[in-house]
């Protein structure tokens, strides 16, 4: 079966049962109202969220929800029958509008149905009209500069639901000061909507109900949506929706062009931000790598089993969107961008024209995380990277959707996103934005870095890791949860290695191969002096899972007992003495030429220098020892893992060693809870 059809493509009998949960729903889409109604009835609480997966129907859902949420009573003789629904998208106020006109034709009782515009004057209802009725807002209409005028279009004390359509957003100014009139219309007076919303009591349940969906139910700023709501009360995910035929499967191409974007920091100036655009468009927007993506499209693209027919591109900004449309235009490809400066008209007919298959290529920035359902999207080309889950799972999102054009969809991943994994939990709580301290060398001053290697001319040298199915992408994930608990002993020296070392100058090593997936290498390494210079043997014991390797180390650890407890021992009798001169002196020429070579503008050389000269005051000679093992066999990627983690991983160490400048311009900025957290 290539789809299953949607609920809202057939005719629909509006049935009631289980108090306003109709039976054309989904089965999870009929939990999911199910949990809605047990919160409200019992009164736990009147501000509740729910997180479905991209393509999981959220529209559906809310918009079904309506005669449910008007049979709640809030008090005695609650006579309210209005539910506000707000957007910040004009497709997505388009979208709802249409959903709640289809159902309504249907039969499902959702009354009188508004869209208010930015071009609404008049009011939407007489005073008096006891009629139920729907309001679809966009919040920028609401939330501008005149906004009381706005509200005065419809009766505010009428409103007995507002339903927040990817509520991820409603922690912003905007949308406090529209529950804030919204509240106050009410009748619930005073203070803003924080303070309105601790009221008990008569207050308390005056207050409109509160419900916002959202398929990535976490920020990624310091920002918690706990301001706003109080329970997540329904939680279906990607990979749930994907093994109920919900949405259509996927497989995953990791395609190796030789980034290396793990030393790259994630900073936080804003919400949106993770990595750094600029650089990363510097970084990824070059010759080299446009020519590998084109190439690697046309490869796919000419494999029948991949059956590539519509694809959507994710790029790093508009310099990197254009100068790639070019690339795909010049080679005979049929492609076209939308960036935020793309006119509403033009805009739409790209999307049409895409929608037909007149346009096989699909490029944006940032535009198609959210809002627009594309559901002919076969192919995904992944060429921004991100560290935010949720971004990567909105856009993998995006092509999951089932249509009858495609069976699966193709991710050809160029920028190791399948690191992230597609799934989480949603929370209400935000997470700390970071200062960037360190950059990964002469990337950040506009040189290539060493892996900004030139790339082969014929793709077929290209490395391309697979991964059939998200049962199988999924299962990658828990391949570093076992790493945590299975090598305890073993000391992590960079991002992908683990070593053992055991009497004289030899050690185990354990090497995860490229790509991150469930590939490793067992290896007996040793070292020793010629003329003068170190030299290094490396004999590979064994290659394959990490279960295999773990299964031949027990063998060879009964006979290794012996060395292994002698260095361990030796360890043993140096844990507690001071650090050695000549110890100190390698370990602070080694980090600190490191850390000068990457530091950014927000990192104090000085301070650093202080907090490093006490770190290594409690370094005992034992430590000590470990460090400069792993320094001097792996190098700089060994000395920044090591800084990262264990220097400036903590939020009150990063304040230590920051610029005072840089700390000061946040204390101007964020609204809330400073402190050495911000960091």
């Amino acid at each position: 079966m290539l789809c299953r059809r949607l609920a809202g493509s057939i005719p629909l009998k509006f049935i009631r049962y289980n108090s306003y949960i109709p039976n054309y729903l989904r089965p999870y889409q009929q939990e999911c109202l199910a949990a809605i109604k047990n919160t409200l009835s019992n009164h736990d609480t009147h501000k509740v969220a729910i997180s479905i997966a991209t393509g999981g129907g959220k529209t559906m859902i809310f918009c079904s929800s309506i005669p449910l949420l008007r049979s709640l009573p809030r008090y005695l003789n609650d006579n309210a029958n209005g539910v506000l629904i707000l957007v910040h998208r004009t497709e997505l106020l388009n979208q709802t509008f249409e959903t709640l006109t289809r159902l309504k034709s249907q039969g499902v009782e959702i009354g009188q149905i508004y869209k208010l515009t930015s071009k609404q004057t008049g009011p939407l209802l007489l005073n008096g009209n006891t009629e139920p009725f729907v309001i679809v807002a966009m919040v920028p209409t609401l939330a501008r500069r005149y906004s009381k005028s706005v509200f005065d279009c419809f009766p505010m004390e009428q409103i007995k639901a507002v339903i927040i359509d990817e509520c991820h957003h409603a922690v912003s100014a905007s949308y406090k000061n529209i529950l804030n009139h919204i509240w106050q219309g009410n009748g619930i007076a005073g203070g803003d909507f924080e303070n309105l919303c601790t009221l008990k009591g008569s207050d308390n349940m005056r207050a409109p109900y509160l419900i916002g969906f959202s398929a990535t139910l976490v920020r990624n700023d310091k920002l918690p949506l706990s301001e706003i709501f109080d329970k997540i009360v329904y939680q279906k995910r990607i990979d749930e929706l994907v093994n109920e035929n919900y949405l259509c499967n996927l497989e995953w191409n990791l395609v190796n062009v030789g980034l290396k974007l793990d030393e790259i920091e994630t900073i936080g100036n804003n919400s949106k931000s993770d990595y750094e655009i600029e650089s990363l468009n510097d970084h990824v927007n070059t010759p080299e790598i446009n020519e590998t993506i084109i190439k690697t499209y046309l490869k796919f693209k000419s494999n029948e089993k991949f059956k590539i027919n519509s694809t959507l591109a994710f790029c790093v900004n508009k310099d990197h969107v254009k100068t790639l449309c070019k690339y795909f235009q010049i080679n005979g490809i049929t492609a076209q961008f939308v960036t935020a400066d793309t006119d509403p008209i033009s805009r739409n007919s790209i999307i049409t024209d895409f929608k037909s298959g007149k346009i096989k290529v699909l490029l944006n920035c940032g535009i198609f995380t959210e809002g627009t359902d594309l559901p002919n999207i076969d192919s995904i080309l992944l060429i921004r990277p991100t560290k935010s889950k949720p971004l990567l799972t909105q856009m993998i999102g995006r092509g999951l959707r089932l249509h009858h054009s495609k069976e699966k969809l193709i991710v050809i991943d160029f920028v190791e996103a399948k690191e992230l994994g597609l799934t989480f939990e949603g929370k209400l709580g935000g997470v700390k934005p970071k200062v960037s301290l360190l950059g990964s060398g002469d990337l950040l001053q506009g040189k290539h870095s060493k892996y900004d290697i030139k790339l082969p001319a014929d793709v077929e040298y290209l490395k391309i890791v697979n991964y059939k199915g998200i049962d199988s992408l999924l299962a990658n994930e828990s391949i570093y949860k076992e790493i945590k608990t299975k090598l305890t002993d073993w000391t992590k020296v960079k991002f992908d290695t683990w070593i053992l070392p055991v009497a004289g100058d030899g050690w185990f090593e354990i090497a995860q191969g490229k790509g991150c997936n469930n590939k490793f290498t067992l290896k007996y390494r040793s070292r020793y002096e010629r003329l003068g210079k170190h030299w290094q043997r490396s004999n590979e014991i064994i290659s394959g899972t990490l279960d295999n390797i773990l299964s031949k180390w027990k063998d060879i650890e009964k006979q290794q007992r012996e060395p292994v407890l002698e260095y361990q021992k030796a360890l043993m009798k140096m844990m507690g003495k001071p650090i050695t001169p000549k110890q100190r002196g390698y370990l602070d020429k080694t980090i600190m030429g490191y850390v000068e070579k990457n530091a950014r503008s927000a990192l104090d050389i000085e301070k650093f220098k202080t907090f490093l000269n006490n770190e290594l005051d409690s370094c005992d000679r034992a430590k000590a020892k470990t460090l400069i093992t792993s320094f001097i066999n792996y190098g700089g990627a060994s000395v920044g893992w090591w800084v990262r983690k264990n220097m400036l991983s903590r939020n009150a160490d990063r304040a230590k060693v920051t610029n005072q400048k840089i700390i000061d311009d946040y204390k101007n900025q964020v609204e809330t809870g400073w402190g050495s957290q911000i960091l």
